[in-house]
């Protein structure tokens, strides 16, 4: 059920599946994802971030956010996936709600980014990093990322994401569209919206299966 162990099962069970390919063709096998989530982990850990903190990202559709969701998840912390549509003074009223304690911008939002005093580049941000296999102690009732709602009606609000809402969403997409490990498939949408992150990419991972990153 946990989401800090799952790359970890398939890497050990099937370590040369792929379990993702980016928008440029490169491949990267479980073993490797879960290598880049046990140094993403040591590189939040390097940032002074432990379990309850939040951790933002301002990033289109791309692995090093994958990396930071399972680092997260890893060390107990919580992802807030930014929606880089919004203005920067919507973004900044979502950055000083979660209060988080490191947000990762790539380059194509960097003029988006609202002000943070630990706002750091998503790209390689854990370049010679050494992994690490430090563990959290988590439950399944642990958050693992906050994602904001549009504020159509208001200000955005917070949705939080545990463990368990993660796994079982997962498990009911598998068995809703009878997904499997063989299975390959597109991600379109942005995984600042759950829609995105769960509606394909988190069941996949769950099974074993391939996530193309085909969308912004």
């Amino acid at each position: 059920m946990y989401l800090n162990r799952w790359l970890k099962t398939h890497a050990q069970l099937r370590p040369n599946q792929i379990a993702l390919i980016d928008e440029h063709g490169h491949r990267t096998t479980y073993a490797q994802m879960y290598e880049a989530s046990k140094t993403a982990a040591a590189r939040l850990q390097q940032l002074g971030v432990t379990a309850g903190d939040r951790v933002a990202t301002l990033t289109a559709n791309r692995p090093e956010f994958l990396h930071l969701l399972f680092g997260c998840a890893r060390v107990g912390a919580i992802l807030v996936p930014l929606n880089w549509r919004l203005t920067k003074a919507e973004l900044a009223g979502i950055v000083a709600d979660c209060d988080p304690k490191v947000m990762f911008v790539d380059a194509q939002n960097t003029m988006q980014a609202p002000e943070h005093p630990n706002a750091l580049s998503i790209h390689n941000f854990a370049d010679g990093v050494k992994a690490s296999d430090d563990l959290a102690e988590v439950d399944e009732d642990t958050a693992v990322a906050i994602f904001y709602t549009g504020g159509t009606t208001g200000t955005p609000k917070g949705a939080v994401l545990t463990h368990r809402s993660i796994h079982w969403n997962a498990v009911n997409t598998i068995t809703g569209w009878g997904l499997s490990p063989t299975d390959v498939a597109p991600v379109f949408t942005p995984m600042f919206h759950t829609g995105g992150l769960n509606v394909l990419a988190t069941p996949l991972f769950l099974l074993g299966g391939t996530v193309v990153l085909a969308g912004p």
